[in-house]
């Protein structure tokens, strides 16, 4: 991990303390990552996981599970229509799901919320009312990960006629509910000190990126974590996810968020 470049953590009151506002230095990528140590209670994210598993329709087969739970913009947004059901279906699936325990859904808004206490956090909507998926469940079994990348809804999908993509700024959040059972390293994300542009875009394409930012000397920040913490980041940065190693699967709970500097509204969706 850089000595120079590293993430803001702690409790909500704390890095509260140590960056006054949390998204803004995000949002200029003066830091990698802003991580909320303990911010879902341990046993509750076993219950979670438990539930998903037996209640939500998690399937494994031969150590591979399904990877999501939940509405994913990016894989279902071509279709406006059919998105928007899905979203529907998915907020009844998570009003069921968690009753008679945490509910962390509610825990990961909350947090924000307290990340930006100025701002009004919510689930993202269109102008006519149309709800967006609130979080999605992604679970990375053995083999699983990701290479370098970015994300954003207008700069690589291409999608700013959506609500959610008219911010300025585009954050990611992850709640961890079930760490991967290797403990090398596996499984976490690594920031490195690099906002993707289109110049860039053929070096990742060609799977030069790690060689690239070598001799570069770019920075970059490994974010660990256990579960029960969750943490936001810039995803315009370009991160990845080593493959997961392991029969222990990596549970976590993923929103995306939208930021602008002048708009009192922040928006999240998965």
């Amino acid at each position: 991990m850089s000595r120079t470049w590293k993430p803001v953590e702690g409790s909500t009151d704390e890095i509260l303390a140590t960056e006054e506002r949390p998204f803004a230095a995000l949002a200029e990528g003066s830091v990698p990552a802003v991580i909320v140590r303990g911010a879902f209670p341990r046993g509750a994210c076993v219950e979670v996981v438990r539930r998903l598993y037996e209640e939500a329709g998690v399937e494994e087969r031969h150590g591979q599970a399904y990877d999501a739970v939940g509405t994913s913009l990016v894989n279902r947004g071509a279709d406006p229509d059919a998105f928007f059901a899905h979203a529907r279906e998915t907020h009844a699936l998570f009003g069921r799901l968690f009753q008679g325990t945490e509910d962390p859904v509610a825990c990961l808004y909350s947090q924000l919320a307290a990340l930006a206490p100025d701002r009004s956090v919510k689930v993202a909507r269109e102008p006519d009312g149309r709800l967006y998926g609130s979080a999605i469940f992604r679970l990375y079994p053995a083999g699983k990960g990701h290479g370098p990348h970015f994300d954003s809804l207008r700069l690589r999908e291409g999608w700013a006629h959506y609500a959610a993509g008219q911010f300025r700024h585009q954050f990611a959040g992850v709640l961890c509910l079930q760490e991967a059972e290797d403990s090398s390293g596996t499984g976490e994300s690594h920031i490195h000190r690099q906002f993707w542009s289109p110049e860039l875009q053929p070096v990742l394409d060609r799977g030069e990126f790690p060689a690239w930012a070598a001799d570069r000397g770019v920075e970059s920040a490994t974010v660990h974590l256990r579960a029960g913490d969750f943490y936001v980041f810039n995803p315009l940065h370009i991160h990845e996810v080593p493959t997961i190693c392991g029969e222990r699967p990596r549970v976590v709970l993923a929103t995306f968020l939208g930021y602008s500097p002048d708009d009192p509204e922040v928006f999240v969706w998965s």
